[in-house]
């Protein structure tokens, strides 16, 4: 029984994880050559990229082998924290928060 769980937390968190960290790390890497980084990025950073590649891990180990799927979860990471960031930044999410706040006063 503890063989079958532990087999299974590997499965299930410990390789998604671990693989979406480093795409995750390697991605902010690269940011912090161009940009200034700050904590609130890193947060959301891993946040969205590892949540993403979370989400998807079942997917992906149902549907690749296991050589490349080291390779599909660092994409789904970076690509859903991309995602991330481009719609906690690019869309202005104060005068989102601002307009929410308006519908819910009425």
């Amino acid at each position: 029984m503890l063989e079958s769980i532990s087999q299974e937390v590997k499965t299930w968190v410990l390789k998604p994880l671990i693989w979406a960290m480093v795409a995750i790390s390697v991605k902010l890497a690269v940011q912090s050559r161009r940009n200034k980084i700050t904590l609130g990025i890193v947060i959301t950073s891993f946040i969205t990229g590892v949540g993403s590649a979370y989400l998807f891990s079942d997917y992906v180990s149902g549907a690749f082998s296991h050589e490349v799927q080291p390779l599909i979860i660092g994409i789904i990471a970076i690509s859903g924290e991309k995602i991330g960031e481009y719609i906690l930044y690019k869309i202005n999410f104060d005068s989102f928060l601002d307009i929410l706040i308006k519908i819910f006063k009425k």
